[in-house]
């Protein structure tokens, strides 16, 4: 939906599937959404698209076989978008993609490991807690930026080609990390690593922990 003002609306049960561009897709004032336990796979693009639609919640659904699995923009820190509990798994490229304002909580992504792609992409100051993220490229990426540190937090990755990757100011607490071939990778260069590792259990890696 473009920008309609289709406020509180609930997407529900549905199976979506085999659209040349995404499954769902929704822009700003479309806002107060819920996309609940639906089967949203093989769309060309991204299987679930938010660009500030403000206090949606995207949980309990299966998201497979797209470009990417979900893609979540938000720029207002008081109206967050929440994706939660949610199966995300073997999508072409990334499985989420959160940027600003976004609370990825409570889901388990698997299976994007083509070279340079992630299980759970954060950029500027989204967060990811408590994920379960396997098989992927880089389990975990908090990117951020020069402008703001993405979280970390209470995460299980495990048989990553790099379990969590920071850059910026990003912070990784409280996470288990093991069975990858790099376990947390601080990033160097223009997007170096300078935010904070804390309290993390970092074990079995097959090169380096940390």
């Amino acid at each position: 939906s473009s920008p309609s003002d289709s406020d509180d609306l609930t997407i529900q049960n549905c199976e979506i599937f085999s659209n040349y561009n995404r499954g769902v897709s929704l822009e700003a004032t479309n806002e107060n959404a819920a996309i609940l336990d639906n089967s949203i796979h093989d769309q060309t693009y991204e299987g679930i698209y938010l660009s500030n639609a403000y206090d949606a919640t995207v949980s309990g659904n299966a998201v497979y076989g797209n470009g990417s699995g979900i893609d979540a923009y938000s720029y207002d820190p008081s109206r967050p978008i929440v994706i939660s509990g949610n199966s995300v798994y073997n999508n072409s490229y990334y499985g989420i993609e959160a940027s600003h304002d976004v609370l990825v909580v409570g889901n388990t992504v698997y299976g994007h490991a083509n070279n340079g792609y992630s299980g759970i992409y954060l950029r500027h100051s989204a967060e990811a807690r408590q994920n379960v993220v396997y098989g992927n490229y880089y389990g975990i990426n908090g990117a951020g930026d020069s402008n703001g540190s993405s979280l970390v937090i209470e995460n299980r990755a495990y048989d990553n080609e790099v379990g969590i990757r920071l850059s910026y100011g990003s912070e990784a607490i409280g996470n288990q990390v093991y069975s990858n071939s790099i376990g947390i990778l601080g990033e160097t260069g223009y997007n170096s690593f300078t935010g904070r590792v804390i309290n993390n259990l970092v074990y079995t890696n097959t090169n380096q922990g940390i």
